[in-house]
């Protein structure tokens, strides 16, 4: 008797129980998909992060072992340095450098000669043109004065800002324009300042910015 008394009194869940225990269930697999999904956002972030100090770091040493050079003239006699131009664009800027070394010490800037098929370490790199792109948000190198020469590279990509100032042995600023000899020839070091900005994925932009002044140790003090 006690035992169909039992079964008797022993109901299922009403409407109201399913539904309220739908509503924790939904709440708590939500909770679980945002966590999930901000670990996600955070780990793509991160690397995408990682990636663009990598380039920032490989581009500026690469910029940093030319700009060293500038100057090279080991008896004064190639006229080696930072040179001045009005046209067709004024340097330096703070966007276009172009500077001359005397890398294989025959007394003369050479130039650029790739009829061997080969770009050497000597006369083949005597002139160098730094510029950025801002259209195309590129730093490119050109083995020459001529900004539209088609052997000019590419150093880095999705260069979102980019900026020389020119410093004098007080590690002052030189001011822009620099457009007279002895503004010129106070040049001492370079800063480069460059922003290198890549999407990540759907959760926006990573942006990084490395500034590095860059002492010219050829350059006459």
């Amino acid at each position: 008797m006690e035992n169909k008394n039992f079964f008797n009194n022993t109901r299922g869940f009403t409407l109201v129980e399913l539904l309220i225990a739908v509503g924790i269930m939904s709440m708590v697999i939500t909770a679980i998909y945002g966590v999930s999904a901000s670990a996600s956002r955070s780990s793509t972030k991160n690397e995408v992060a990682a990636e663009v100090m990598q380039n920032l770091r490989t581009s500026m040493d690469f910029i940093e072992q030319d700009i060293r050079m500038a100057g090279l003239d080991r008896f004064g006699l190639a006229g080696a340095g930072i040179v001045r131009q009005d046209a067709p664009v004024p340097m330096p800027s703070a966007t276009h450098l172009y500077f001359t070394a005397d890398r294989n010490m025959n007394d003369t800037i050479d130039n650029y000669d790739n009829s061997d098929g080969i770009t050497e370490d000597g006369g083949d790199l005597d002139r160098i043109t730094y510029y950025y792109d801002a259209a195309n948000k590129q730093l490119r190198q050109c083995l020459s004065d001529d900004t539209t020469d088609p052997l000019c590279e590419t150093v880095a990509n999705n260069v979102g800002n980019f900026q020389f100032s020119y410093l004098d042995v007080n590690n002052a600023q030189i001011p822009f324009p620099i457009d007279t000899d002895a503004k010129l020839f106070s040049i001492r070091a370079v800063q480069v300042s460059m922003t290198i900005q890549k999407p990540a994925s759907a959760y926006g932009p990573v942006s990084r910015t490395l500034t590095k002044r860059i002492i010219c140790r050829n350059l006459e003090f």
